[in-house]
């Protein structure tokens, strides 16, 4: 049962959404006849919903392995509970207020809270975890768009469907007449009976949905280009027309514009169109709607709109004692009669201040209407214990008294101005409060839930949709298409119409529709890139003289016979190893250039400040860029497979990876026990899919910090050693080598000290390479009159090295912490016994002690000279060393760790 359900994931998630315009049906129907424990059966089948999302989500997650909580969503839900604690502390305290009427509760405050805003956030954690295919996502949003349209198109001509703007009006009404009767006779003094939303419960949630779903289906009929899909969108179009909203209308409009943008971009940008013969009825879509617009109830709702913000007129009260209002000049009251007003007194706004504050109050208490003024707001705001508010308002225009959304927001500004308590504003007033609903959403929940509480909930949703957006404009080449495109504009547009009309935020059903749209809009931005199945691509810093870039291109040229290998180096240093890549491998460097440390240092020792400034002005510029750059690389990357050689750039990987491409970290030095590296592997490697351990110790010690992250796979991967040399050191020279980055790490001076100790004085050290202590192990050199024994021989290639190891008996290390050491591996190659410190990491993999060499464990100096005399005084002993060594390399050879790589390359076919 689990493995069927998981098989068909994403076909239950996306189809379990189609009961949702059904439910709201129900809730317009039915509403709350039927409750069960004081809950409406809508509210529970949302609830029911919700759990069974995350039911789902946790079968599929168990299946592959992962976990459904990091620490980002554990820190979050504390943020939560410590808000919610702190939330309701506060607004129980409002209910002692007299200027303002509360009867806050705990539990209808959470019950609130609970289902207005954390079950739609778990339903957007449950689709951004799904990583839902954006395909399915568009095509299911299009048919969701189709059921929302058909119920509203059918029901309007039928005639059963419900009045869109029915704020005036008692219970649900039915409409007056269907769209057929916009052409005759429509009763303009009633208008508001002609708009119609089907049967759904809220005009401006199905505003909002429709909406933003044009977007949606104006590309996909584009993409698609069958007529059958033009008439479905053409149904959509006529259902927001009949909705008659401002949000509705502006998205049929937006929405074919978009089309022809689109593709008036990409013919710029590529020369191409997707606009074909049937495309252009958009055209002809365009032409019905102006058409039909001009007859419909939204036309002539603009209309009272634009009149209404224009129309300032004054109240007056002329000598007779009679006010009249100045929109209806038949509704008169006379004043001098029933507030005993001094006659030949006249109130204009201008003047209002000098009418007595009883007959204002009484006035504007019990007839607030004739000011323009809606009695629930002097009933929500009582006119006698708010006077000085209500002086003010009614001199205000009638354009401002009319729209109610900045009516009662300005009440609130009072409010929160008079009580003069932080608090109101960054932990909110509450939900519980009976405040109204001021329709905008961002400054609905600013008022309910404080500064604090709108940014705790709304912030995923803003930060899911402008990082995609980012992403797109920054990398056009890879998102620019119809698919991110739309789902983009319907976001976007879902955004707008939550301020501009409200009821998108705090609502399920709308909620849940933002929900896909983002989680839609992530995937397709994030997996755009078609991936070629047979391309490998390399992760570098930089080409450089290190063990990490010679193991890299080692690599690289091993696998280039089957793989289309690409390397990607960030800097290009002029001093590089590029000669020893295959010509069939491609590589790319992203900053033409090195780092500029030394010179950064070199200034600032010489006081030259100046200097040293512009350096670290190009050194913040570097970094900057190198951040910037490889996560471009990542995410432009059509790579299969795509290997990061540093943590660094693990890190980016993980996050901005590809989600189908296999990504591997290769971690080339031990950890060293460094905390932050660790918390790096253990909280930011979610998305690898294998990580790569030079060493056995650090397999073991990479699976404890992964202990939960059940994704990524550790894979024991050496380094390889590409040639084995078929000749052989004869083991009889007189000489002492050792290979290495003159750093003080490698401790190259112990080795000095320890070989100026040894009895035998006829025997030579050989020291090759440099780096920046080469000068202090000349001069320590000179101090121990080693002068002639012992040779810095500096910086000598892979043949020049040959020749120094095939004269020499003995190999020193006498590193403090290694990863894998390929000195060790290429002196045994030569049959070179070695003798090295043990380490933490590395040494024990490859010197199998009293073997093929010796470890000296605590980094005893007496132990490390006496094994140097032991293999200097004993031929034999060197030789059945050297032999045994000669045998080890073979596990690290070429052939073996190719196997490795293709077991791993293999497990994503």
């Amino acid at each position: 049962m689990i493995d069927k359900i998981y098989s068909n994931y994403k076909k239950i998630l996306l189809t379990s959404l189609l009961i949702l315009p059904f439910l709201d049906i129900y809730r317009l129907l039915i509403g709350n006849k039927f409750e069960i424990a004081g809950l409406s059966v809508v509210e529970i089948l949302n609830f029911i919903f919700t759990a069974l999302m995350l039911i789902l989500l946790g079968i599929k997650l168990k299946k592959e392995k992962r976990k459904m909580f990091s620490r980002k969503y554990i820190i979050y839900l504390l943020i939560v509970a410590i808000y919610l604690c702190l939330h309701c502390i506060y607004i129980v305290t409002l209910s002692n207020l007299e200027y303002f009427h509360t009867g806050a509760s705990i539990i209808s405050e959470l019950y609130y809270i609970i289902r207005s805003y954390i079950l739609p956030l778990i339903i957007l954690f449950v689709y951004m975890k799904s990583e839902l295919d954006a395909d399915e996502v568009i095509s299911s949003l299009s048919i969701i768009s189709f059921i929302f349209s058909i119920i509203i198109v059918v029901t309007n001509i039928l005639g059963i469907a419900v009045v869109a703007y029915s704020a005036n009006y008692e219970g649900v009404v039915p409409i007056k007449g269907n769209i057929f009767t916009w052409f005759g006779n429509m009763n303009l003094e009633s208008v508001d009976l002609y708009t119609s939303r089907g049967l759904f419960y809220s005009t401006n949630q199905v505003s909002a949905i429709l909406g933003s779903l044009l977007f949606i289906s104006s590309f996909y009929t584009l993409y698609k280009d069958n007529i059958k899909y033009y008439l479905s969108f053409f149904i959509k179009i006529i259902a927001a027309i009949m909705i008659s909203t401002k949000t509705a209308f502006f998205a049929i409009i937006l929405s074919i514009i978009a089309i022809y943008i689109y593709n008036l971009i990409i013919y710029i940008l590529y020369k191409r169109t997707e606009i074909t013969k049937k495309s252009y009825l958009f055209i002809l879509y365009l032409i019905i709607t102006v058409i039909i617009f001009k007859f419909s109830p939204i036309n002539y709702k603009l209309q009272g709109y634009i009149n209404n913000v224009n129309n300032d007129e004054l109240l007056d009260i002329e000598d007779d004692g009679e006010v009249t209002k100045g929109c209806a000049s038949d509704e008169t009251i006379n004043l001098q009669e029933t507030y005993n007003l001094s006659p030949n007194k006249i109130i204009k706004k201008k003047s209002i201040n000098n009418i007595e504050k009883e007959y204002i109050t009484n006035y504007l208490q019990e007839c607030p209407y004739i000011f323009n003024v809606h009695s629930d707001y002097t009933t929500l705001y009582p006119v006698k214990e708010n006077y000085d508010y209500w002086i003010v308002m009614i001199r205000k225009p009638v354009s401002f008294l009319t729209n109610y959304r900045n009516f009662k927001y300005s009440i609130y500004m009072d409010f929160i101005k008079r009580h003069d308590n932080v608090n109101d504003k960054m932990l909110g007033i509450g939900y519980s409060s009976n405040f109204p609903y001021l329709e905008i959403d961002f400054v609905g929940q600013y008022v309910w839930l404080g500064l604090t509480g709108a940014t705790i909930f709304l912030i995923p949703y803003i930060i899911i949709l402008i990082k995609n957006l980012i992403n797109i404009v920054l990398f056009p080449k890879n998102n620019f298409n119809s698919k991110t495109i739309s789902l983009s504009l319907a976001s976007s547009f879902m955004f707008f119409a939550s301020v501009f009309a409200g009821h998108v935020f705090g609502i399920f059903l709308t909620s849940t529709i933002l929900a896909l749209l983002l989680s839609g809009l992530n995937t397709s931005v994030n997996n755009s890139i078609k991936l070629k199945d047979n391309k490998l691509t390399f992760l570098l810093l930089h080409l450089g003289y290190g063990g990490i870039e010679t193991s890299t291109i080692n690599t690289a040229n091993a696998l280039c016979s089957k793989y289309d290998i690409e390397i990607i180096s960030f800097y290009k240093l002029s001093n590089n190893q590029s000669n020893k890549i295959n010509k069939n491998i491609n590589i790319k460097y992203l900053y033409d250039g090195g780092p500029n440390r030394e010179e950064f240092k070199k200034y600032l020792k010489e006081h030259k400040y100046i200097k040293t400034f512009r350096e670290g002005i190009k050194a913040i510029n570097i970094l900057i860029r190198k951040k910037l750059l490889v996560i471009r690389a990542i995410i432009d990357s059509d790579s299969k497979y795509i290997v990061s050689t540093r943590w660094e750039f693990s890190i980016l990987l993980s996050r901005y990876g590809n989600k189908n491409s296999i990504k591997i970290a290769q971690e080339h030095h031990y950890h060293n026990n460094n905390q932050k590296y660790i918390k790096v592997i253990s909280n930011k490697y979610n998305n690898i899919d294998y990580l790569c351990a030079l060493t056995k110790t650090l397999e073991e010690d990479y699976k404890k910090f992964l202990i939960n992250n059940k994704h990524t796979k550790v894979i024991l991967l050496p380094n390889m050693i590409t040639e084995i040399p078929k000749v052989n050191s004869s083991l009889k020279e007189k000489n002492i080598i050792t290979v290495s980055r003159l750093d003080y790490g490698k401790r190259n001076d112990e080795i000095i000290k320890a070989f100026s100790k040894i009895e035998e004085n006829d025997w030579k050290l050989y020291i090759i390479g440099d780096g920046n202590e080469y000068n202090n192990l000349s001069n320590l050199v000179k101090e121990l009159e080693l002068e002639d024994r012992v040779i810095l021989t500096g910086y000598k290639d892979k043949k020049e090295i040959e020749k120094y190891m095939l004269k020499s008996s003995i190999f020193l290390m006498a590193s403090v912490s290694e990863g894998l050491p390929m000195v060790l591996l290429e002196a045994m190659s030569y049959g070179i016994p070695c003798i090295a410190y043990e380490t933490d990491s590395g040494t024990s993999d490859i010197i199998e002690d009293c073997k093929n060499g010796y470890i000296i464990k605590n980094r005893n100096e007496e132990e490390y000279i006496e094994r140097i005399e032991t293999l200097i005084q004993n031929e034999d002993t060197r030789k059945e060393f050297g032999k045994y060594a000669k045998q080890s390399v073979n596990s690290f050879s070429k052939e073996e760790i190719t196997k490795i790589w293709e077991k791993i390359l293999n497990s994503g076919e």
